[in-house]
């Protein structure tokens, strides 16, 4: 069973009432896609407009519907073939593992950037899976060999290689960095399959909130991501074409690791 498809059982089997929970809003924004639950917590994925395949400004036939819905409808997108349907997935599971990630059972949550907290030595080849660019110098500082993968056109640039490549160099990785989306876009079972010697696996960003102990299960050792600090102003500055950097007051940049 895939990544995704464990988070979705994990989560249905956490929240035996969940069929009483809703989507209280649902945004799907130019930068972020966003959904509230009932229970007050929110999820973000990124919406990857470099990937969807937008028909004459529609991008999603989901549209009017969402908002008022059973919020286990949603979840279950995160398994849909259309892209757009897995964005919502995707930012439903980060809603739904929120509380987990509070209550921090069997976890360790730590404040600041995931580079603060990465394991990287100097000579070690890290593989990032998607172009940060934040992480590009600071991994460089350190010593190390940086090789980035990307598979949207939009953020490739002369430093990155196209993810076509990932079989032939993430087997290499001392250190492997995934970017969230990869849990929407369906790359996320594949970079892990083949980062399997790494020593270091990191999921980050806004959209890789998902309940950290499937993660962990296959073979991410970090997670970095964020923890809502006020979903009303999320929700608009997403509704309002917002990105991570529009954000960042209303958010706060939390480290997870499995608690030994």
């Amino acid at each position: 069973m895939g990544v995704v498809d464990e988070l979705i059982q994990a989560l249905m089997n956490l929240n035996p009432q969940i069929d009483e929970v809703v989507a209280e809003k649902v945004v799907m924004g130019l930068g972020y896609t966003c959904v509230l639950t009932s229970s007050g917590h929110v999820g973000l994925c990124q919406t990857l407009l470099g990937e969807l395949n937008i028909h004459c400004c529609k991008v999603t036939n989901k549209a009017g519907s969402l908002a008022g819905s059973k919020i286990v409808d949603l979840l279950m997108m995160a398994k849909s073939w259309d892209l757009s349907e897995r964005i919502l997935g995707v930012a439903t599971i980060n809603a739904l593992s929120a509380p987990y990630i509070e209550r921090q059972q069997g976890i360790k949550v730590l404040k600041g950037n995931l580079i603060e907290h990465l394991d990287l030595r100097k000579g070690d080849v890290v593989v990032m899976a998607g172009n940060i660019k934040p992480f590009r110098e600071p991994i460089k500082a350190k010593g190390c060999e940086l090789i980035v993968l990307e598979r949207s056109p939009q953020f490739m640039d002369e430093e990155t290689l196209p993810d076509v490549a990932t079989d032939e160099i993430v087997p290499k990785a001392d250190v492997v960095i995934v970017s969230g989306t990869s849990l929407a876009n369906g790359t996320i079972d594949r970079i892990l399959k083949m980062a399997r010697r790494a020593r270091e696996i990191a999921l980050v960003g806004p959209s890789a909130g998902a309940y950290p102990k499937v993660l962990f299960d296959h073979g991410v050792t970090i997670i970095g991501c964020i923890k809502a600090l006020d979903p009303a102003m999320i929700i608009k500055v997403v509704s309002e074409g917002g990105g991570t950097r529009e954000l960042k007051p209303y958010v706060k940049q939390i480290v997870v690791r499995a608690s030994s």
